[in-house]
């Protein structure tokens, strides 16, 4: 039998000072990224939370569907009005880290980021972060961040079917917390890493690339469909959200686009 969401559990579950408490709940929605991108943004307030229970029409990196059954998984999108235009892409990365985070303490395989967008856990994709920024001019109106967790499903977009798991299939026999208080536990670590995220403090930019899947290693680079010929050595994203690599000309190069992925590991020598 599936369990519809509770919102009333999970209310009384959360302990973040702003994050969540506005909160949208609906049964059955497309995407929540484009049913808030439809809102006008001076009625959908910083800190605003639009879950559903089941995600018809998802959006994932290079547009795949990201399909959630009813009543499995956690499919939601939050709304972030920081002050400035600055530092914008690490926004995705710190919501990202926040989720590996909570995948962390209820797993017993190791919990990684791939660069731009993924949640790993072990060899199994279990989650990804999808940013979407609105202007008017140059000034930044609103941020919507659409994050989709595994918690039983096994879905993911066509085609990457078998490189999916869960936190019940990795938890190892132990029993997880339903999904309101993984939900109301994740707020939290959200709004906590917003607030180092927004100070732009270094030693938190150094611990979300520790956790990058390749990081102080040499890799290769994926562009769209093509690998790059030569290995980089993977230095983590900068305070603009660029991917840097060390080249085998011990010269720095910088990506700033999200086409740019992460491939496999190389020798090391």
């Amino acid at each position: 039998m599936l369990h519809q969401f509770d919102t009333n559990t999970f209310s009384k579950g959360l302990y973040s000072g702003w994050l969540g408490r506005h909160f949208w709940y609906f049964e059955q929605l497309d995407s929540t990224n484009a049913y808030l991108a439809a809102k006008d943004a001076r009625h959908t307030p910083h800190g605003l939370v639009c879950l559903c229970d089941e995600q018809t029409k998802g959006k994932g990196q290079y547009g795949r569907e990201w399909k959630s059954p009813a009543g499995q998984n956690l499919t939601f999108s939050i709304v972030f009005k920081p002050v400035g235009n600055q530092c914008l892409k690490t926004l995705g990365l710190a919501c990202a880290y926040s989720v590996a985070e909570l995948v962390s303490s209820c797993v017993s395989v190791p919990v990684y980021l791939r660069y731009p967008n993924d949640i790993y856990a072990g060899d199994h994709k279990i989650g990804g972060i999808l940013t979407e920024g609105s202007f008017n001019g140059n000034s930044l109106e609103r941020i919507i961040t659409g994050i989709g967790i595994n918690v039983k499903s096994q879905q993911l977009p066509n085609g990457m079917e078998t490189k999916a798991s869960s936190i019940g299939n990795l938890s190892n026999g132990t029993s997880i917390p339903p999904r309101e208080t993984l939900m109301s536990q994740l707020l939290t670590r959200i709004e906590n890493n917003y607030l180092h995220w927004e100070a732009k403090e270094m030693k938190f930019l150094r611990q979300m690339n520790r956790t990058l899947f390749g990081y102080g290693k040499w890799v290769y680079l994926r562009e769209g469909d093509k690998v790059m010929e030569n290995r980089y050595k993977l230095l983590g994203v900068n305070n603009d959200g660029e991917l840097c690599v060390l080249n085998e000309d011990l010269d720095v190069k910088v990506f700033s686009h999200e086409q740019i992925r992460v491939h496999e590991f190389a020798e090391q020598n």
